[in-house]
């Protein structure tokens, strides 16, 4: 199992083009919110390619037959990199997408959820730029897909959902609001607990755990204080990375 590239930046478009070519085709996900700030226009604007599908409908805790949809509508091309900018639902959906788009369209995501068929194919690779610091989907090999009707939550899980790259940008996080920080940052600890009391823990992920909660205890009264400090924003972003590697 290789763990993803872990890029602490002030610049997330210059590391983008650090992994891609100037004509590899690009799968971008995101959520709407990032359209009305102009993230998604900046990125593309900064890509050194141009070859770049968007699409940015993908809503919170995402559903089966929603994610379905959008691999069969993303079969018919053939993208080189997947690119996740936000929260973990879009990066738990881009997972899914980077596993799932290559495979025998026989094969569903039901399937997956409901059989734990293998995924044997080569994952299309995955550059995950989060833009909250609570879930560290960016450094785990599992995505929550849901079920609302019957309140089922899926959890698909492959080491091959693990991205190839983590790119974290503090500019990124200086506009959620009060409460979104608090909720984020409180999910980051609760990972990290939960990492630490579990009876599989080890020495590594007992490190990461209470290093993560370290640095939450530390910074998140500073951040809620001062909410569009990007140094403070930073410091969250690294205890979500470490509560995400302690998981």
């Amino acid at each position: 199992k290789k763990e993803p590239h872990s890029r602490f930046t002030n610049n997330y478009i210059k590391c983008v083009n650090e992994y891609i070519d100037t004509d590899s085709s690009l799968l971008i996900l995101t959520s709407k919110s990032h359209i009305a700030k102009g993230n998604i226009d900046k990125l593309c604007d900064g890509l050194s390619t141009k070859n770049c599908f968007v699409f940015s409908d993908i809503s919170p805790n995402p559903e089966v037959e929603e994610i379905q949809t959008l691999i069969e509508l993303s079969r018919s091309k053939d993208f080189d990199f997947i690119i996740g900018l936000g929260g973990g639902s879009v990066i738990d959906t881009c997972k899914v997408l980077s596993c799932l788009i290559r495979i025998n369209s026989s094969i569903t995501l039901r399937n997956c959820l409901l059989d734990n068929e293998k995924i044997s194919y080569s994952p299309i690779p995955l550059i995950a730029i989060p833009t909250t610091a609570g879930t560290g989907a960016e450094v785990t090999p599992f995505a929550t897909v849901w079920e609302k009707k019957e309140s089922i939550k899926y959890s698909f899980t492959s080491d091959r959902a693990l991205p190839m790259a983590a790119i974290y940008d503090p500019n990124l996080t200086t506009s959620m609001p009060f409460e979104l920080t608090l909720f984020t940052a409180l999910d980051s600890i609760s990972h990290a607990l939960e990492s630490m009391w579990n009876k599989n823990n080890n020495v590594i992920s007992t490190v990461n755990s209470v290093s993560s909660i370290r640095l939450s205890v530390k910074y998140l009264p500073k951040l809620l204080n001062d909410l569009e400090n990007p140094h403070l924003r930073s410091k969250l972003q690294l205890a979500s990375h470490l509560s995400g590697k302690s998981i």
